[in-house]
């Protein structure tokens, strides 16, 4: 679910209704969630955005978010112990040692493709419901 608080604070919002471009658009998106407490947001011009023509926006940004997460070390800790050092040992193959532990660390923040892997880790044991990170991030 994608709220106001997933966008970076320097992302660019469009107030431009009339775009056909509106409902995929993450900026009229970033502006439509907007919550009335927040008075200060980078915005593009509108006036500008109608002299071009709106079907090659070059603002337009419809791609899904990525979400970067952070918090392997929490995850960790609430599997089984059976299963901890088989995943672990998993991890390090996948991603290294020195990677592996700077993630434990939350020095680095999981790519949406190493979450993906270590989804596939988790699931090759059973252990899915575990798989839930402290710390979540949008990137543009």
């Amino acid at each position: 679910m994608l709220t106001y608080e997933s966008f970076p604070s320097h992302f660019h919002h469009c107030m431009l209704s009339e775009c056909p471009h509106s409902a995929v658009c993450l900026r009229f998106r970033a502006f439509t969630l907007a919550p009335q407490q927040i008075t200060t947001f980078s915005l593009l011009n509108p006036s500008a955005l109608k002299s071009q023509d709106l079907l090659k926006c070059r603002w337009l940004y419809k791609a899904e978010p990525q979400l970067y997460t952070r918090g392997l070390s929490s995850v960790l800790e609430r599997l089984p112990h059976a299963t901890l050092a088989t995943i672990r040992t998993e991890l390090i193959l996948l991603m290294g040692h020195s990677t592996y532990y700077r993630h434990l660390r939350n020095e680095r923040w999981l790519d949406p493709e190493t979450q993906h892997h270590i989804q596939e880790i988790f699931r090759k044991h059973g252990v899915e419901e575990f798989l839930v990170y402290g710390e979540t991030r949008f990137a543009v």
